[in-house]
C-alpha cells in the first residue's frame, strides 16, 4: 500500500510541474529493476528540493531523462549507491544549488552535457559506480567532476569525451579520479 501512495503522490507532483518531475521533499523509493523515463523533447527535467532524494534499493534501477538535472535538496540526491541516471536528451545540464553524487551516470545522444556545479560519480560508500561518457561531450564548464571508483573501468567512453579546456591562464575545469592503490592504464 505504501508504494501505491508514493506513486500517487509522485503523479500529482508531475501534474503540477509540467516540465518533468518536481521532488518537493519526497523520498522516491524504487525497488527491483524499476525504470523511470522523463520525456519532454529537452524539457523532461528533474528538480529536487526541500530534502527530496531518490533511494534506489537495487542496482537495476534506471532513471532516464531528456532534460536537466537540478539538485537543490541539501543532500547528495541519493540515499543509496545503486542505479543509473541516463542523460538521453540534447544539450542537458547538471547543476545549480547542491552537488549530486551519482552512482552510475550514463551519457547518451550525440550532444553536449554541461556541468553547472561540482559533481561526483561512483557512489558515496560503495564507490563502484561507472561514469559512461558514450557519444556525448561532457563540458566541465569551469567545474570539477570527481570519480570515486578507483577501478580502471570506472570511466568508459565511446565517440564522446570530457571537455576540460577553458581559455584562462589557470584552467578551473578538472576531472579528479580517486585511484587509491589501483595501477594500470587509466
Amino acid at each position: 500500500m505504501k508504494l501505491k501512495i508514493t506513486i500517487a503522490s509522485l503523479f500529482i507532483s508531475c501534474l503540477g510541474f509540467s516540465q518533468g518531475i518536481l521532488n518537493n521533499g519526497a523520498r522516491i523509493v524504487t525497488t527491483g529493476a524499476a525504470q523511470i523515463y522523463i520525456d519532454g523533447n529537452g524539457a523532461g527535467d528533474y528538480l529536487s528540493q526541500a530534502g527530496g532524494r531518490i533511494d534506489p534499493t537495487n542496482a537495476g534501477m534506471i532513471w532516464t531523462m531528456e532534460g536537466d538535472w537540478t539538485n537543490n535538496s541539501a543532500n547528495t540526491g541519493f540515499g543509496f549507491d545503486n542505479g543509473t541516471v541516463v542523460l538521453n536528451g540534447a544539450n542537458e545540464n547538471i547543476g545549480c544549488g547542491v552537488s549530486t553524487t551519482f552512482y552510475n551516470l550514463t551519457l547518451q545522444n550525440v550532444s553536449t552535457k554541461t556541468q553547472l556545479i561540482n559533481t561526483f560519480v561512483g557512489g558515496v560508500t560503495t564507490r563502484t559506480g561507472v561514469f559512461s561518457v558514450g557519444p556525448s561531450i561532457y563540458d566541465l564548464n569551469s567545474f570539477t567532476v570527481t570519480v570515486t571508483n578507483p577501478a580502471i573501468t570506472a570511466v568508459t567512453y565511446g565517440a564522446g569525451y570530457v571537455l576540460s579546456e577553458t581559455n584562462l591562464a589557470v584552467n578551473p575545469s578538472h576531472m579528479n579520479w580517486y585511484m587509491g592503490v589501483t595501477t594500470g592504464g587509466f
